[in-house]
């Protein structure tokens, strides 16, 4: 209905080979602990909140499960306040894995956002033993140039764990015809 969904799915993929112009903890996280079945809703609370929750079962040889909350704050105020928020779990037979996210974006103009972001990510392996935890944030800007022309950019700074320290920095320009 208008106000609240249910969606339940099966994905077996192994490997998801799609296009990303840039990965970041979230989508790493996601593309990783996917496989399952899988049942998750969302509700629209008031005109500006949802809410929403995932659970995944694998029921395999690599026995697991995961679960999703989220929230987000959407059209605050005169300058389009969004308030995002995340908390993911995934246990499986050799892997434990959490992530927290949260952001907050506006528009400072008109034709134009800025979203400020970021988050943490633990991983514990128990054969061999590793601990690895992440830390992330990030600054994307999006601007309409008169009707045609679009900009898009942003800066990610990923550090901590076994991974080192990572920034990444991205830029596009396109033409609408």
């Amino acid at each position: 209905n208008r106000w609240a969904a249910l969606t339940a799915g099966y994905d077996n993929r192994r490997n998801v080979r799609l296009y990303r112009d840039r990965l970041t903890p979230e989508t790493q996280f996601d593309d990783a602990y996917r496989q399952g079945a899988w049942l998750g809703g969302d509700a629209q609370l008031l005109q500006h909140v949802r809410l929403a929750g995932e659970v995944r079962q694998n029921a395999g040889a690599d026995r697991s499960h995961a679960w999703t909350w989220s929230a987000e704050g959407l059209r605050i105020g005169p300058r389009n306040l969004a308030i995002r928020g995340r908390v993911s779990r995934f246990d499986g037979a050799t892997v434990a894995s959490r992530l927290a996210s949260g952001s907050v974006g506006f528009d400072p103009w008109p034709l134009s956002h800025v979203e400020v972001a970021g988050g943490t990510r633990q991983t514990r392996v128990t054969s061999p033993v590793l601990d690895d935890r992440e830390w992330w944030e990030s600054v994307d800007i999006d601007l309409a140039l008169g009707r045609r022309w679009y900009w898009s950019g942003g800066w990610e700074h990923d550090h901590g764990g076994s991974s080192g320290q990572t920034r990444q920095l991205q830029g596009g320009l396109s033409l609408r015809f």
